[in-house]
């Protein structure tokens, strides 16, 4: 029997009608930046079995929470330790006037655990603004001063850590951790007599009582949300031991997770009803009406009176200032006091942008709006592939080579959203316009397995999509640090684990990937670096192990990002039919390719559990350098086997050609730019000639091997279309069109 480790409270929400207030409980935040109201603490236990991602078995370091109705039931996990910190704080924006009684707060003994550790709790009024600013507008935003991007990174984090914040302590209370990793210790803080607050902001927190001397004492334990959209969380801390003093966004902020910070509070006014969740449309190529889910509760004062009247949707399209409303007052589940409502907006054409936003009111009057939303209605480009960036630049795939020697519309995850159906019916043979290719690339890529914009309502398998497109003949080229996590989100069990995928899922049957390991710790042999081996004879990947650039014959010299070698994960057993491409030194397999797949039997896929574009170059001893000329090679070999147009392709994938992109822009009134991939070193030769097929002018020069942009000047022609032709050594490569405007 698993046995379970009691370490939380549990306490249920007091209720003081006669007196016309409630006691309540606060989380860290909720939507609009507010703290949201919780009917109980979170009951904790310790929880080692594996159950999400993370590796409880491995590391020890997951526990599960429950807060029943409020949140629902989430893991907690202890954050990297930072000795250069000495104040963590959750600062409390409360939804309504209110007293405060006292906050609770949970620690853990992380590294130095065979010692005790004392530490003081404390609950402090703010100061309301930093230099003049909101709290969120500092700390939310995308300027935030991050500890973590400051101190590994060095970005500057800014004059506004400095600003002082805690104006007084209202109370603290001096506590002590025990010795021993395996608990977490919760802290209470009451409050004598109710401290009268309003709606300022307050903070609770903790410090390190005997800083510096003691810097390795108790560590922050947060919140952890595989399933929820990420919300603003408040959490910040203080570092005084080196760099710049002062407040910084706490790292896992940026990603919805909150510490484990709670406060109490005694409401005296209605708080108004609150948005738990909302559809935050990612952009779309749809010109049809688009459907979305909110969820609201109410906590009315006296609760007797809690309940949502009607929750209202208004639009506007391109800016205009004009808005348009629809509301409802009936739910499609749940009641008044917690439900989901379903709207609709209207359909609107490609390139417009749409902005909306949700305003609720409960039976008190009471009325709460949110933030405004909007999403953009796109276009593919005709015969393009689609690729999908979930991972943005510099994150170890080597985006400049395809998306500029490759025609593909590239989708950004972080400002698209994930794709949509309509995006994918694009691309999809048969269905849409687009090119019959998907390239994504992305790091634990959840929105592959469930789309969800934010609310849960409607969560549903948005790999449907993939499983059409490949049925019906396209080719997926799938690139991920957590590739397995990724596709079977809901089955997972946990890092450094054997998984198996369910035998008739589509994972297994048109993918063919039956069991997996993400982030294996023997897998690269515990190296930083690693090197990736294939067959030299192999139609794909053999011209890689020729000697490409730096490279020596036969091996690909990895760089897992910087992160080490935990990060790769491998393919343990794949279909009959499935061809292993790549592997690491140490003999795990950690690249397949199917073929002839779907209910088309002409569907192909590239499987890929890590980045191996990110390829450095072995002949600089002193640093990593990135061998460009090997990455973009990598992505070359792929992008041919995936018949993705924009190149003067070869009969057969070979690496050492040249690549000639396409102008950009195709249409100008002045400079344009070409891109050309050079194997080598060589002389590029630019030819330009009119309709007539006069030579305008002629042009060469020598560049080093590697992607090479040239320009070309058209404000010193007339208008009208010319050609440009592109010679290396003396051979001419390709012909483009540009054409020329006034």
């Amino acid at each position: 029997m698993r046995k379970l480790l009691v370490v939380g409270l549990f306490v249920g929400v007091i209720y003081l009608l006669a007196a016309g207030y409630a006691d309540v409980y606060l989380a860290p935040t909720g939507m609009n930046g507010k703290s949201t109201i919780v009917t109980k603490l979170p009951e904790i236990t310790i929880d080692n079995t594996n159950s999400v991602k993370g590796a409880k078995t491995t590391y020890d370091m997951w526990w599960y929470y429950d807060m029943g109705a409020d949140t629902g039931s989430h893991y907690s996990w202890t954050g990297n330790y930072e000795t250069e910190l000495d104040t963590y704080m959750v600062w409390f924006q409360p939804p309504a006037a209110c007293s405060l009684l006292g906050g609770y707060m949970w620690v853990r003994n992380l590294y130095d655990s065979l010692t005790a550790h004392t530490f003081v709790g404390f609950i402090a009024a703010l100061n309301q603004t930093i230099w003049g600013y909101s709290y969120d507008f500092i700390f939310n935003s995308d300027f935030s001063p991050d500890w973590l991007d400051y101190k590994w990174n060095g970005n500057s984090p800014g004059f506004y850590v400095t600003a002082p914040l805690i104006s007084s302590f209202i109370d603290t209370v001096h506590d002590t951790i025990a010795a021993g990793r395996d608990h977490i210790h919760c802290t209470t803080i009451t409050l004598t007599t109710p401290v009268e607050n309003g709606t300022n902001l307050y903070g609770v927190g903790w410090f390190r009582d005997q800083w510096p001397t003691d810097s390795m004492g108790p560590n922050c334990t947060f919140i952890v949300n595989f399933n929820g959209a990420s919300l603003p969380t408040h959490s910040i801390v203080h570092a005084s031991k080196s760099g710049i003093v002062g407040w910084y966004r706490w790292f896992y902020a940026a990603y919805g997770v909150p510490l484990h910070i709670y406060s109490h509070i005694r409401l005296y006014e209605n708080p108004g009803p609150e948005f738990k969740q909302i559809d935050a449309l990612g952009n779309t190529y749809t010109t049809g009406p688009r459907d979305v889910y909110v969820q609201v509760s109410d906590f009315g004062l006296p609760p007797d009176s809690s309940g949502v009247d009607s929750v209202y949707l208004y639009w506007s399209l391109n800016s205009t200032g004009v808005w348009n409303a629809i509301g409802t007052d009936t739910c499609v589940s749940g009641n008044p006091t917690l439900a989901y409502y379903y709207l609709q907006i209207p359909g609107a054409n490609a390139g417009d942008t749409v902005h909306y936003y949700f305003l609720a009111k409960d039976i008190q009057g009471g009325i709460t709006t949110t933030s405004v939303y909007s999403y953009v209605i796109k276009t593919g480009t005709p015969g393009y592939a689609l690729y999908i960036d979930g991972v943005g630049e510099n994150r170890g795939f080597a985006t400049d080579a395809l998306t500029r020697l490759y025609r593909v519309d590239r989708w950004d995850v972080s400002a698209d959203g994930p794709p949509d159906s309509s995006v994918f019916a694009y691309y999809t043979p048969t269905k849409g316009d687009g090119g019959n290719q998907v390239v994504w690339a992305d790091w634990g890529a959840s929105s592959i397995r469930i789309f969800s914009y934010g609310c849960d309502y409607r969560s549903y398998a948005d790999s449907i999509y993939l499983k059409d497109f490949i049925d019906a003949g396209g080719y997926f080229w799938f690139i991920d640090q957590d590739l397995g996590y990724a596709l079977i989100l809901e089955e997972y069990k946990g890092d450094f684990d054997g998984q198996n995928v369910p035998y008739d899922s589509w994972v297994s049957i048109i993918l063919g990937l039956h069991s997996f390991t993400d982030d294996d710790l023997n897998a690269l042999s515990g190296e930083d670096t690693f090197k990736l081996k294939g067959d030299s004879l192999d139609p794909v990947v053999g011209p890689l192990f020729d000697g490409v650039s730096n490279q020596p014959a036969g091996e690909l010299n990895e760089w897992p990002m910087g992160f080490g070698s935990n990060w790769i994960g491998h393919f343990d057993d794949v279909a009959p039919d499935a061809i292993i491409d790549l592997y690491s030194e140490s003999g795990y397999n950690v690249s397949v390719r199917r073929e002839n797949i779907g209910a088309s039997n002409s569907g192909k896929t590239v499987l890929q559990i890590g980045y191996f574009s990110y390829i450095y170059d072995p002949t600089v001893t002193d640093s990593f350098v990135i061998d460009d000329v090997a990455a973009d090679s990598f992505v070359i070999v792929y992008a041919e086997y995936m018949d993705i147009l924009g190149v003067d392709r070869p009969n057969t994938p070979e690496v050492k050609v040249v690549k000639v992109g396409t102008p950009t822009p195709e249409v100008t009134s002045g400079m344009t730019m070409l891109d050309v991939f050079l194997p080598e070193k060589a002389t590029v030769g630019l030819k330009v000639l009119d309709v007539s097929g006069r030579v305008v002018s002629v042009e060469s020069k020598t560049y080093g091997a590697g992607l090479k942009t040239i320009r070309w000047d058209g404000s010193k022609v007339p208008a009208g279309t010319y050609f440009l032709s592109v010679s290396v050594n003396g051979e001419v490569k390709g012909n483009r069109k540009v054409v020329v405007v006034r």
